[in-house]
């Protein structure tokens, strides 16, 4: 996780008790030029993490090729996501969304700002009528 010359494309995690894990998630060497290709990817495994749908022993999530690009964490209550510059965070702001994106839109709030470093999801609060219906 050092900062070296790679191709190789790693999303690593830390665990709850925030501990790294032995190995990485995912790494490939596939279109190792291709920021916004990888951002892509990672952004999916974003949404899941917020959605829950994977990574519920792992809250933290990192994408690096040599050094940390982007790092991911999930609260009680927010994601957040912090850029290591701003390559990073222009490759997020223009990458793909995966479909993944609409229901994370309905579950949080936060609509990037494109000269922050960080972006932050809130889980929005639902009224007693949304959790009664």
């Amino acid at each position: 996780m050092g900062a070296y010359l790679t191709t190789t494309w790693y999303t690593y995690a830390r665990g709850k008790d925030d501990k790294w894990l032995e190995e990485p998630i995912d790494s490939t060497v596939a279109k190792a030029d291709d920021i916004q290709h990888h951002m892509g990817r990672f952004k999916h495994k974003v949404f899941q993490l917020a959605l829950g749908q994977q990574f519920s022993e792992t809250p933290k999530i990192y994408l690096y090729q040599g050094s940390r690009r982007v790092k991911c964490e999930k609260t009680s209550d927010s994601v957040i996501v912090t850029f290591s510059d701003s390559v990073a965070k222009e490759a997020w702001l223009q990458c793909r969304r995966s479909k993944l994106g609409l229901k994370v839109d309905e579950k949080y709030d936060g609509s990037p700002d494109t000269n922050a470093f960080v972006h932050i999801l809130k889980q929005k609060q639902i009224s007693y009528l949304q959790a009664t219906q």
